[in-house]
């Protein structure tokens, strides 16, 4: 299976997880209200845009089913963005692929970096690896801010 196909399908099953925690949202408000439990009713008042939503004097069974139903619209109207997946994909691919790269570690910069604050000139192979190391660093930063969008 394509890492593709198992962004898609990763999509499609937190869909669907979120819908059946909607459903059991609304599925235990109504057990609320079939139980008779209107005690501590309350207010709810919402405003987005231009509209507005008030509902007074409401059984928690209400609120319960309430969140239930908005989880699932919710749900609903994001659909799965196949090009944000897309480009996910070949991003993750990418990222694996520097995760292949041997980063270079403490101990082989360390010596390097001492020599350099002791006004010393590096030598041909340890440009390399610095140039490896802030490259490195680098792409890892790039990647971790492309996944942070």
């Amino acid at each position: 299976m394509s890492e593709f196909n198992q962004i898609v399908f990763a999509i499609a099953g937190y869909r669907v997880l979120t819908i059946l925690i909607g459903l059991a949202f609304a599925y235990f408000g109504y057990k609320l209200f079939v139980l008779g439990i209107y005690e501590k009713a309350g207010d709810l008042k919402a405003a987005w845009g231009g509209r507005s939503l008030v509902v007074r004097q409401a059984a928690p069974g209400t609120f319960f089913a309430l969140f239930g139903v908005t989880v699932i619209a919710i749900a609903l109207i994001r659909g799965v963005d196949i090009e944000r997946a897309r480009k996910m994909s070949s991003g993750l691919q990418s990222s694996m692929s520097l995760y292949r790269l041997s980063p270079v570690t403490e101990a082989q910069i360390q010596p390097i970096m001492q020599k350099i604050a002791n006004g010393e000139t590096p030598t041909e192979n340890e440009r390399k690896i610095l140039g490896q190391w802030v490259g490195w660093e680098e792409r890892l930063k790039l990647r971790m801010e492309y996944f942070n969008q």
